[in-house]
């Protein structure tokens, strides 16, 4: 997984940790190539709700999904696989 430069994973569970009582209902947000849709979707499945937005060309979608996670650690643990799409912007 690539992460963003200054990226620091302690600190990220830290804030989560600090904005959430867990288990929690968490809200994934990425942008994707339209033919990568269902290749993220994979890795949710057991979503509550998924809400899809093609930018104005058409040449992105912005996913939302929300998952219901017991803790800071699934989260970023889904942010770790997520990040084996190739191309796949996280937000």
């Amino acid at each position: 997984m690539i992460q963003p430069q200054g990226f620091d994973p302690e600190r990220f569970l830290e804030n989560l940790d600090a904005h959430y009582s867990w288990p929690a209902v968490y809200l994934f947000r990425f942008i994707v190539r339209p033919e990568q849709v269902q290749e993220v979707m994979s890795l949710f499945p057991q979503t509550l709700s998924v809400q899809q937005k093609a930018s104005r060309k058409g040449n992105y979608i912005r996913l939302g999904m929300e998952m219901r996670m017991g803790s800071a650690q699934e989260v970023l643990a889904i942010y770790r696989q997520s990040g084996q799409v190739q191309g796949l912007i996280a937000l």
